[in-house]
């Protein structure tokens, strides 16, 4: 009777029916663990290329700022981005109609018009020759073509290898702001142009996030796009917690933090994003993603949609629950039958038979069996997902930032985010940007500004989230947008008076006092400058 059968089979069957389960709704769990750690997270990191968004960019506008053309400044961006992977490569690629076979051999007369137009004497031999490519994960580009160095890639990767003018600079700030992702196209001597791609939001992403929430779980995104084209994605899906210019190792780091407050999965689906992969408690790959990325996570969401995201934890969770109900179900029955089998009423004249001792041995292990099945009819469809995200984005657009407070305030409990003195702030929070309280939809009257001095052209670019109280209107922004400016250097500038909150791009430093002192005499409380100095990683 005392038989460990049921004992035996509470975790393992469970485990086989919860991964079944997930494998019919397109997840695949490459181990037990990875399965029940996913319903034991707290933090969802997650990239945006490719999996916030569709991952299938398109370019926008093509700028020239040389004496070059645009339609030759994308056929050459085309010939580098031809070796490279990136979705954002492809977008190039297709948008140039630059394929492999076009980067060897006899150039056509397309290929010598473009040679002949960019490096002047180089189209004589006929042959187009490229030599030393290379890409720098979350960068760019580069390559010998014909024996001149051409590099292609985000305007901190060009600034590395060229010098950018303040005019350049400033126009892809004006590029950024619209929530762009602004590439850059130079030779060692000068810049030629600038292209701007753009993504569309993966369809049920806002749904997603808001299951999400309601799970109890705080969503994250890392990006290794510029800080106005994060949080134009990152606004639309209600993601607070946003880290901008991210490279693989800074994923990995903030993974690491993450780590230490909780258990944290990250989601990815590109080959820069295989280091926080491998580091997080639960890798997982997007299946429309790089190899090397599916390969590094330990579950892949084979059809890409971001509900099965939401699918993954609920099954975790639901198979974590049905394991410690076999477990509690086997252990009762256990220490209830092992001192009937020992004759404990055997005072009473009452004694366990062989046949209903075996009896009950077969229905404890039928019972585990049974209980696990029940993953098997759990409902994880898409209808009641998008019904539940649905629901919940109503109570996001009603109840503003309270809503986050509130998970906010739940999350304090455990050490991870302590509520300051203004809502807006976030402080034990190191590792995010600024925007950890701007979620929601900025106002579209929010001022942004671009300004470049030669004083402090080769100064470092920083991030500040100045949290301001006392704002109730556009004119306001448009105060605090002057005051900011006549005592900071900026680069760009984002005020919302929804938020109470300004992020600010700079040179130099911020004096606080002055720009408190300036700020309280029009009326306005300044409460914090969080500076990107003051991150942890």
């Amino acid at each position: 009777v005392s038989c460990p059968c049921a004992l035996g089979l509470a975790t393992p069957m469970a485990v086989t029916v919860g991964s079944g389960k997930a494998l019919n709704n397109g997840i695949l769990f490459k181990d037990a663990s990875a399965l029940e750690n996913i319903g034991r997270i707290k933090y969802a990191a997650m990239d945006k290329t490719g999996t916030v968004t569709a991952g299938t960019p398109e370019v926008t506008s093509i700028t020239s700022v040389s004496d070059i053309s645009t339609k030759h400044i994308l056929h050459l961006a085309g010939i580098l981005e031809c070796f490279s992977n990136h979705p954002l490569a492809r977008a190039v690629t297709a948008k140039s109609g630059i394929t492999p076979p076009d980067t060897y051999g006899l150039m056509d007369e397309k290929m010598t018009e473009l040679i002949k137009s960019v490096f002047m004497d180089s189209a004589s031999s006929g042959i187009l020759s490229i030599r030393d490519f290379s890409e720098v994960s979350g960068g760019g580009v580069q390559a010998l073509i014909n024996n001149h160095r051409v590099y292609f890639g985000k305007l901190d990767f060009i600034k590395e290898k060229v010098a950018v003018s303040q005019d350049i600079s400033a126009t892809c700030g004006e590029m950024a702001r619209k929530g762009e992702t602004v590439l850059l196209l130079a030779l060692a001597s000068k810049v030629l142009g600038i292209i701007t791609v753009n993504d569309t939001i993966r369809s049920n992403a806002a749904e997603a996030v808001a299951v999400l929430y309601k799970d109890g779980v705080i969503p994250v995104m890392l990006t290794g796009d510029n800080l106005f084209s994060a949080i134009g994605v990152a606004e639309r899906v209600n993601i607070k917690n946003v880290r901008s210019d991210c490279l693989p190792t800074t994923k990995a780091n903030i993974i690491r933090e993450l780590k230490t407050r909780g258990i944290t999965a990250m989601v990815g689906d590109g080959i820069n994003d295989a280091l926080p992969l491998t580091e997080a408690d639960v890798g997982i790959a997007v299946g429309s993603g790089s190899e090397i990325a599916r390969d590094a996570g330990s579950v892949v969401l084979v059809n890409s949609d971001p509900l099965s995201l939401v699918k993954a934890i609920r099954c975790g969770r639901l198979t974590l629950r049905i394991i410690y109900q076999n477990l509690f179900w086997a252990l009762c029955y256990n220490i209830i039958g092992i001192p009937l089998a020992a004759g404990a009423l055997s005072a009473f004249d009452m004694r366990l038979t062989p046949v209903f001792a075996a009896i009950c041995m077969a229905l404890s292990s039928l019972i585990v069996v049974g209980n696990s099945l029940r993953i098997y009819f759990a409902d994880l469809s898409n209808a009641l997902l998008l019904k539940e995200g649905a629901l919940e984005l109503t109570k996001i657009q009603t109840m503003g930032e309270e809503y986050f407070r509130k998970y906010e305030k739940s999350a304090d409990s455990e050490g991870i985010i302590h509520e300051t003195t203004h809502p807006a702030a976030n402080p034990d929070e190191p590792v995010f940007d600024g925007f950890m309280g701007m979620a929601g939809n900025v106002s579209d009257a929010s001022h942004a500004d671009a300004r470049n001095t030669g004083n402090v052209e080769e100064s470092p670019t920083r991030v500040a989230n100045i949290i301001i109280d006392g704002m109730v209107c556009e004119h306001c922004e448009s105060t605090v947008c002057n005051i900011i400016k006549a005592h900071v250097t900026t680069v760009n500038i984002v005020i919302s008076h929804k938020k109470n909150a300004a992020i600010v791009e700079y040179k130099g430093v911020i004096n606080e006092a002055i720009l408190k002192h300036e700020l309280s005499v029009a009326g306005y409380n300044l409460i914090k400058v969080f500076d990107d100095s003051e991150k942890s990683v």
